[in-house]
């Protein structure tokens, strides 16, 4: 009969043991380090201080599990911790500030004014004042705050906190009047130093959590069996990060990264985990910068790295994460350019998908494509509106990873990396029919939900290469539809939208050429907001189309001028009203200017602002956005 073996074997350490051992340099003879696949810290304050109340209620928490290394010589027994990191971490930052969850209501009134009356002796002023009191009370309270821990030699002591109390209530420069407070309030048989002393082991007993006894599952097998009961563990559970996982799976598919940015956003990663105070096995690899250069990394943590590039120097199409969490943009535009999918399945075949081609020109080859879909877009997405704090994404994230990725695929063969025959032709298709899918993309919601399936298809039957993109009929549909859609649900008469509304995108198709020369614009209502939601106008505060397109424009900061409450021909008339403008000449070479910057003429303005009028409005408006949108975008743009 075979034998099961008995790799896996059970203990328990105290919480100060474990953090002891987590330390850089341990003093017992516990060590333990993080593997280069370990997770990322995610819990939140809140789910960290409900694991430490659970502690201090007596409550079972779980239990960690670690590898031990049988091979490592010397005093120390040497572990990596596989499971349970998040429950680590919250134990090391609460014993580093232990009494944070202590607050000022935990001290006794009759406490505070026996310190007060005590520590009165030796004062000018009167501690027995009310705000005198107070103060005390506060000291106290920031005192334990701030302790960090629970020994007299971390500070812990009735000692300290009376000279603490002392040299800030009563200001003494004089040493020798110090001592002798001190060495009254601190004798043995005093009442002061007995409830002091009370008070501090009662705040000990509830909170000090260093001898509570974690359970530790040792697992002790081979050291290449670590990743999949890493994977094992974590399959089942709740996955922090769809790619997460190939951290383990991956260890063996390791390259040379010679992108010095994508090795810093690998180290800014593992830098997070260190600043909590964790030792990693990585670091301990490479100590220094030239062993980071010289090191040998998994395809994860490339990946990893290669979506954080993107996100910076590409910040128009990826969202940025934080610095320690995988970004889905490196993983998804390799498998997307490679092997055409997205899916889970495929992903996790990237390291054979990969295999046999030079990671640095693949790299380059990715970037390449990135670069060319991005100068066609770059027109359209990078003006901002005055204001704007963060840039507006439009699109869905596959959205644009199919279009870069359909970019890749015609020039480069996913095989060797070299060009294929006739792409220069292919390339400049491309450039006329992608920004007109991408549009047609977000006016009609084509890519909600995962879209996996969708960018599968668009590659696989080359859709944005073989298809016609829509023409100025199939244009005029699309516009229609989504039109009569918003401006039944913009009922809100706020003073703007959102900047990820597609109402902004279609305004930046129709004025791109007039923000040529300018990287900021304001966007104008061309009949004001107050007009509409005063008397007599039909519209109050929260009803009426106000923000929907047609009322609408997108203005270059060079050529922004406050209106005010009045429309461009109020405005204009006044001018003339004033002899700022003379002549029907000079006027009407400023009325034929404004009609060309808001793509509004003189003669669509109603004549009273009732619901008819202004709706016909809005739609003759926007007849004249479509026609400027024909008109820009022409040669994009197939016959019927």
């Amino acid at each position: 009969m075979a034998r099961i073996p008995a790799y896996t074997s059970y203990t328990t350490w105290t919480v100060e043991e474990l953090i002891e051992a987590m330390s850089p340099n341990p003093s017992r003879n516990k060590k333990v380090t993080i593997p280069e696949f370990q997770r990322r810290l995610t819990w939140p304050p809140k789910k960290r201080e409900g694991l430490i109340r659970s502690i201090m209620q007596g409550f079972p928490f779980g239990s960690l599990l670690v590898y031990k290394d049988t091979d490592s010589d010397g005093a120390l027994d040497n572990y990596k911790l596989i499971d349970g990191l998040q429950r680590t971490q919250t134990l090391m930052q609460y014993m580093d500030k232990p009494y944070t969850l202590f607050g000022l209501e935990k001290i006794s009134d009759d406490l505070i004014i026996l310190i007060a009356s005590e520590i009165n002796h030796y004062s000018d002023i009167d501690c027995l004042a009310a705000r005198n009191i107070k103060k005390i009370g506060k000291l106290i309270s920031t005192w334990v705050v701030q302790s960090r821990g629970f020994t007299e030699s971390a500070g812990w002591s009735v000692s300290t906190l009376t000279e603490e109390l002392l040299r800030n209530m009563l200001n003494l420069e004089d040493e020798t009047k110090l001592f002798v407070a001190l060495s009254y309030l601190l004798s043995p048989d005093s009442v002061y130093r007995q409830q002091v002393q009370k008070f501090l082991d009662s705040i000990r007993s509830k909170i000090d959590i260093s001898r509570v006894e974690i359970p530790v599952i040792v697992f002790s097998g081979p050291s290449n069996h670590l990743a999949k009961v890493f994977v094992l563990l974590n399959r089942e559970g709740i996955q922090l990060h769809r790619y997460e996982i190939y951290a383990a799976q991956w260890l063996d598919c390791r390259y040379r990264i010679e992108n010095s940015e994508i090795i810093n956003a690998i180290w800014k990663k593992y830098g997070e985990l260190q600043k909590a105070g964790f030792t990693l096995d990585v670091a301990l690899e490479a100590p220094d910068e030239r062993a980071k250069i010289e090191r040998k990394y998994t395809l994860f943590e490339y990946l990893f790295g290669l979506g954080q590039l993107l996100a910076k120097q590409y910040a128009l199409f990826f969202k940025p994460v934080k610095v320690d969490q995988p970004s889905p943009f490196g993983f998804n535009l390799m498998s997307a350019c490679i092997a055409g999918s997205v899916t889970e399945k495929v992903v996790r075949q990237l390291p054979e998908n990969i295999r046999g081609l030079e990671l640095s020109r693949l790299e380059e080859c990715i970037l390449e494509s990135i670069e060319f879909v991005y100068r066609l877009f770059k027109p359209v997405l990078s003006p901002h509106r005055i204001g704007q704090m963060k840039i507006p994404y439009y699109h869905a994230d596959l959205q644009i990873v199919a279009q870069i990725a359909m970019a890749f695929r015609v020039k480069y063969n996913t095989k060797d990396l070299t060009e294929l025959e006739g792409w220069e032709k292919k390339r400049q298709t491309l450039t006329k029919n992608l920004p007109m899918y991408f549009l047609q993309d977000v006016l009609q919601s084509n890519w909600q939900g995962s879209g996996d399936s969708k960018l599968a298809e668009c590659l696989e039957n080359e859709i944005h290469l073989r298809r016609l993109p829509p023409s100025k009929e199939t244009w005029n549909q699309i516009f229609n539809v989504w039109f009569r859609n918003h401006v039944n649900t913009r009922h809100h008469a706020q003073s703007y939208i959102k900047d990820d509304f597609a109402e902004y995108l279609l305004l930046r198709y129709f004025s791109v050429n007039k923000l040529q020369k300018s990287d900021s614009y304001y966007v104008q209502h061309i009949i004001p907001i107050p007009r509409l939601i005063s008397p007599p106008s039909y519209y109050h505060e929260y009803y009426g189309p106000i923000n929907t397109i047609g009322n609408l424009a997108i203005i270059a900061e060079d050529d922004y001028i406050d209106l005010g409450d009045k429309t461009y021909v109020e405005y204009l008339n006044r001018r003339r009203g004033t002899g700022a403008i003379r002549g029907p000449g000079y006027y009407n070479d400023e009325r034929r200017k404004w009609e060309d910057l808001l793509h509004c003429e003189e003669n669509l303005f109603p004549s009273e602002l009732r619901q008819q009028a202004f709706e016909s409005f809005l739609k003759g408006r926007f007849e004249l956005q479509k026609a400027e949108f024909f008109k820009v975008w022409s040669d994009h743009i197939p016959p019927a």
